[in-house]
């Protein structure tokens, strides 16, 4: 049985790690995989009873302020989103409070808010209250003696870091030492005891600053990513009993008939029965330029209509369309680590201990020999400091993170970190069209009028047959044209689909569009050889370019 559960607010890739580790290891599960991207945990267990508190239980060991829920599927609300902006609801099952009571007191301001960037403000108004006082210690505390230092210091580290004390304690209690939370306590204390109260408040400052840091660039991440799979159609208008219906798109079935309005997104996969219209494909093949379809032609769920009614047969199914299966590939883009990222998260199982027992060893060992106590046992604090495994374990699965975030944004699907990995080995990159790697705005580049045929002459009649069009080509003429066309001298417009535009231009007739438009009304035209777009302007008969 495949179980996923919802963990809302959690951000941290070292906690992910071990929430995925210690939720495989429970009796009965058979695999585990956290989805820090989707932050959503999956198992496979023999059965979910029970599992969602012992789920619980293990996430708020790590992270208190973690939301848990058993995920049931699609959300049904017609044109609503759930809370994790990508059409999977979190619905709770077993009642969102299920959950261990010895978790229901802790409260406290933790490291890893939701997922708003509004849950970073208290964040970041603790820390520059702590960072305040921590400067007015540094800076004031030693005029005033000792004790008012060491009081001032004090404040600022509870500000800081009471939560992570906090956490270590709650941990020490429950079996888990070697985390960074014990880490950070333990050196800083020693710090304290040693007298280096300036240096332990440092610390916490410093790690609090990094954690924020690294919470934004998740949280950003995952907004792009989220962006990227907004193709998703919320409904689908659907032929049923003589009557047009708003469904689902999940209700829909292969055979039924549905309809798709201009700027309506495409539901479903299928044929085209009726109409005529531009697609923007965009969202699906990165191309600019809209595909034109008529009768007969398949059209992806996912694209977005242009400026026809069309009436199409389903031939898949919600859960097999396009754009289902693209969101399930970005949904699970971050469960895909790459070999470096995996061997990161094992290496710090053992590397935790090592770090630990190695700096005790240092503090005490050596003094043994000099009796220099407080100079060695300083320099164990300094080494459990800097060999917080904290850093470690988010460097890794955090570039990855951030560079699958960072390609969602400028609009590439990455299918996981381990696709990512690979294309450090890329030497050349090869793309069949430029539409697909431009900017989709077109420009006029060249105006080549025939002989006996000015520019300005040439422009004019091409701004006048491009007037009513919507199409980008058309958009650019009218742009470069730069001035208004006179919609008193036109007459009798029509677009035919596929070749281009037919008007009337002062009561004589002016067309525009490809080589088609120029054979189908028998228009003596020459090909141009150059490559690109090329719009064929003909007026009264006459090819002018």
């Amino acid at each position: 049985m495949r179980i996923t559960y919802h963990l809302k607010g959690l951000d941290c890739p070292n906690c992910a790690a071990k929430i995925e580790k210690e939720a495989g290891a429970i009796a009965g599960v058979t695999h585990s995989e956290m989805n820090l991207m989707q932050q959503e945990l999956t198992v496979e267990a023999e059965s979910d009873v029970g599992m969602l508190k012992k789920v619980t239980k293990i996430v708020h060991s790590h992270e208190p302020d973690v939301k848990v829920s058993a995920a049931s599927g699609e959300h049904r609300s017609h044109g609503h989103k759930d809370e994790c902006g990508c059409g999977h609801c979190g619905h709770d099952h077993d009642h969102e409070h299920d959950h261990d009571h010895d978790d229901d007191d802790d409260d406290h301001d933790h490291d890893h808010g939701d997922n708003d960037g509004e849950s970073f403000r208290p964040r970041v108004i603790r820390i520059a209250a702590g960072a305040v006082v921590y400067l007015c210690g540094v800076i004031l505390g030693e005029r005033f003696g000792t004790l008012p230092h060491i009081l001032i210091i004090a404040a600022a580290y509870v500000i800081l870091g009471y939560d992570v004390v906090i956490r270590a304690l709650r941990n020490l209690f429950r079996g888990r030492v070697f985390d960074e939370n014990f880490l950070m306590t333990l050196s800083t204390v020693c710090a304290f005891l040693i007298g280096s109260t300036t240096e332990a408040a440092a610390v916490m400052l410093f790690y609090q600053i990094g954690e924020l840091f690294q919470d934004m660039a998740v949280d950003r991440s995952r907004r792009s990513i989220t962006e990227l799979m907004d193709i998703r159609p919320d409904t689908a208008t659907v032929l049923r009993g003589g009557e047009w219906l708003t469904v689902h798109p999940d209700d829909a079935a292969v055979g039924e008939t549905v309809m798709v309005r201009p700027g309506e997104k495409i539901p479903l996969d299928g044929d085209i029965l009726e109409g005529r219209s531009h697609l923007d494909t965009r969202a699906l093949t990165g191309e600019s330029v809209p595909r034109e379809v008529c009768e007969g032609d398949h059209v992806l769920s996912g694209c977005v209509n242009g400026d026809g009614v069309l009436k199409i047969r389903v031939t898949h199914a919600f859960a097999q369309s396009t754009a289902s299966r693209i969101l399930e590939l970005t949904k699970n883009a971050a469960s895909r680590k790459a070999k470096s990222e995996k061997f990161i998260t094992r290496f710090a199982r053992w590397y935790t201990p090592a770090v630990v027992v190695f700096a005790f060893l240092l503090a005490v060992i050596p003094p043994l020999f000099d009796g220099q106590w407080a100079n060695w046992i300083r320099r164990g604090c300094v080494t459990l400091v800097v060999s917080c495994p904290c850093a470690l374990v988010i460097s890794v699965p955090l570039t990855f993170f951030g560079g699958i975030g960072a390609a969602s944004k400028k609009g590439v699907l990455v299918k996981g970190s381990c696709w990512l990995e690979t294309l450090d080995q890329v030497k050349t990159v090869v793309f069949d069209k430029t539409g697909t790697i431009t900017e989709g705005v077109f420009d006029v580049v060249s105006v080549q009028p025939e002989d006996g045929v000015t520019a300005d002459e040439l422009m004019n009649l091409a701004l006048h047959a491009e007037h009513y069009s919507d199409h980008p080509i058309a958009k650019s003429v009218r742009r470069c044209a730069g001035a208004a066309a006179d919609e008193a001298k036109l007459a009798d417009y029509r677009e035919i689909f596929g070749h281009g535009i037919r008007v009337l231009y002062d009561d004589a007739e002016l067309l525009a569009g490809n080589e088609r438009l120029m054979e189908q009304y028998g228009v003596n035209f020459t090909p141009a050889e150059d490559v690109g777009t090329h719009i064929y302007i003909a007026y009264r008969g006459r090819f002018m370019r």
